[in-house]
């Protein structure tokens, strides 16, 4: 070796191994979040409107979250993004077993009443399928199935 090198890594252990646990705690351990203020800048000159910072010194509140996962089972938060249509958001879970998840548990919004529906990857919406709640029922979840679910707040 020419230089000296440095590496972070974590180890897990127990006497029982899930894989839904280790993902989470992976996302927990590998996967910083970023923080971003938005500036008002010249985008002529600049085109960066956005730069990151530093973390929140403080937990932010679980009033100010859109959704509450706490009660999700067994499957792996996967993604959180705008929808295509501009309107509402994407969020994806998926079984990263090889067994069948009897129930993945729920999703709560924390802002009451949410249009939402479980859609495909292209974001396709069957109207006859939209629920107006405030809870997302996961339900049933194949081996290594990815569950696509669109949200949209009053």
């Amino acid at each position: 070796m020419q230089k000296k090198l440095k590496y972070k890594f974590s180890l897990m252990l127990g006497k029982s191994f899930s894989e839904s646990e280790a993902f989470r705690h992976y996302q927990e351990y590998a996967i910083s979040v970023p923080y971003y203020q938005q500036q008002s800048l010249n985008q002529f000159t600049t085109t960066l409107k956005y730069f990151v910072m530093q973390p929140l010194s403080n937990a932010v509140p679980n009033h100010l979250s859109l959704l509450d996962t706490t009660k999700v089972k067994k499957v792996v938060f996967s993604s959180f993004k705008k929808s295509w249509d501009g309107k509402g958001f994407i969020i994806r879970f998926f079984n990263p077993t090889c067994k069948k998840i009897e129930d993945g548990g729920e999703v709560i919004s924390h802002h009451g009443s949410i249009r939402w529906s479980f859609t495909n990857m292209e974001e396709t919406i069957n109207e006859n399928d939209v629920y107006q709640e405030n809870t997302i029922q996961l339900g049933m979840f194949k081996p290594k199935e990815i569950k696509t679910i669109y949200v949209q707040f009053a």
